[in-house]
């Protein structure tokens, strides 16, 4: 099942402008793409995960870093914080 990141979290953000982002497991795809002026569609594209993290940089040692149970649910904890959802 997808799952679907919209960006900036933060509802205190003008919503006329954003940055989707989907995750779909089963096809190990993900879709980016944005919008502005409310409707004007940003065309994104799509990757697989491993070609969005070679594009990036992101090696194995920094996602086990990232996924280590306490320092991410910290920076969870932080991101909610800086944008008010807590």
């Amino acid at each position: 099942m997808p799952k679907t990141l919209t960006l900036p979290r933060n509802k205190k953000y003008d919503p006329s402008a954003g940055v989707e982002i989907t995750w779909t497991p089963s096809a190990n795809r993900l879709d980016i793409n944005g919008w502005y002026d409310h409707f004007v569609h940003i065309e994104g594209e799509s990757m697989s995960l491993s070609a969005f993290f070679l594009l990036l940089g992101i090696t194995e040692k920094d996602c086990k870093k990232a996924f280590e149970p306490q320092q991410a649910m910290d920076r969870l904890v932080e991101l909610d914080e800086e944008l008010g959802l807590q």
